[in-house]
């Protein structure tokens, strides 16, 4: 079997079982500060890249390449974008959740 024909069936499994990383928030409650937490959690959600082609002419063809190659940069780069997106909010939300637990333990301190 070609070098070809092989990158084109991994590239083809990989597609159609394409999958995207997202971020999705989540709360909860810290019961020791008395406060709501939240925080970002990346979750994966499979795409449906392809259609049902019966690809007869040179047009078809180059749109089942094309969405064969954007199927199989979407979720590394949507890890990575995502990535980036939980690891900002997951520090904010650490921040606050410990600025409002310093309050909430000095408010009942006092």
């Amino acid at each position: 079997m070609p070098v070809l024909k092989k990158l084109l069936m991994v590239g083809l499994c990989t597609g159609v079982a394409s999958c995207m990383v997202k971020p999705k928030q989540v709360a909860g409650y810290d019961y020791d500060c008395e406060i709501v937490t939240r925080k970002i959690e990346l979750t994966l959600d499979q795409q449906t890249r392809f259609r049902q082609m019966n690809c007869q002419n040179e047009e078809c063809k180059a749109q089942a390449v094309a969405e064969l190659a954007s199927s199989m940069i979407i979720l590394p780069l949507s890890a990575i974008v995502s990535g980036s997106i939980a690891l900002t909010g997951n520090t904010l939300y650490w921040l606050e959740e410990k600025g409002r637990c310093l309050s909430s333990k000095k408010a009942t301190a006092s």
